[in-house]
């Protein structure tokens, strides 16, 4: 049986004066060439809202203002090398200047609510930009989600 590898997904997001910003980053071609939150996988020994701190200032160079925020939404998705289980947070930045990671983007973009839903390639990236303007809202990203995906 294969172990099942651990990422986190985060949700970067800014209050302006326009209103809530989320940051999209794009993936070299390499890597998709597509729209994206924050990805990454945990370290061993790792504690997931750390790794989600720590996946923000590596992709980004933005630290939180706050503890990231538990989105209660998680997915597992098969792929080549098994199975991966990805945990959902958000983040607000500090600051609107991004520093992306060469090694894995090549543009980042702050953009709305609905810009975001529109560019993001996949269904779990909207769900979780949903569950952050939720929890903005209402101060509750909604009941748990847990979702086996077929396909990424």
């Amino acid at each position: 049986m294969v172990a099942r590898k651990i990422k986190v997904q985060v949700v970067v997001f800014q209050k302006a004066e326009s209103g809530i910003r989320y940051l999209a980053l794009f993936t070299k071609p390499e890597r998709g060439s597509f729209w994206q939150n924050v990805t990454g996988s945990v370290e061993p020994n790792e504690y997931l809202l750390q790794a989600a701190h720590r996946e923000v200032l590596e992709e980004t160079g933005v630290r939180g203002v706050s503890p990231a925020i538990d989105l209660t939404y998680r997915f597992t998705y098969p792929t080549q090398y098994g199975p991966i289980e990805e945990h959902c947070f958000a983040i607000e930045a500090e600051t609107d200047a991004i520093q992306i990671d060469a090694a894995e983007h090549v543009d980042s973009e702050w953009v709305d609510f609905a810009e975001a839903l529109k560019r993001l390639k996949f269904e779990s990236n909207r769900t979780a930009i949903q569950r952050t303007r939720q929890y903005l809202e209402s101060g509750s990203p909604g009941n748990p989600l847990i979702e086996n995906i077929a396909q990424n």
